[in-house]
């Protein structure tokens, strides 16, 4: 298991590349439908919703009790709490979609290596 640097404020956890765990941040929630949508473009499904303003868990992915549907980037939960608002802050935990590593390097090291090109061309003119 390994830490990605995904680029943007989130590190993902992977066994190898292809899938990872990361956090979304990128959401909209409508509690009185108790539906949360994730924006993230590499979202593979939610795995859990925990609503940090109720400090109340509710979604986890496979759970039999804190259960919900899932649709594309959508999930709309069972668990049923009044109090709750749109302005709620969640911790919404993703299995992500992420480049293979070995794929990222090699693209990276023949970025530089053009770059180093350009620079030779230059040098040797």
């Amino acid at each position: 298991m390994s830490y990605i640097d995904n680029g943007d404020s989130s590190i993902g956890l992977t066994a190898g590349g292809g899938e990872a765990l990361k956090i979304s941040e990128n959401y909209l929630f409508n509690s009185s439908d108790r539906r949360v949508v994730v924006y993230d473009h590499d979202l593979i499904r939610v795995v859990s919703i925990f609503n940090q303003t109720t400090n109340e868990q509710l979604y986890i992915l496979g759970s039999e009790t804190l259960t919900g549907i899932e649709f594309n980037s959508e999930v709309v939960f069972d668990y049923v709490n009044n109090n709750m608002t749109n302005n709620d802050k969640l911790y919404i935990v993703y299995q992500a979609n992420v480049p293979n590593q070995i794929e990222f390097l090699l693209k990276k090291v023949l970025v530089e290596l053009k770059e180093n090109n350009k620079i030779l061309k230059k040098i040797y003119k």
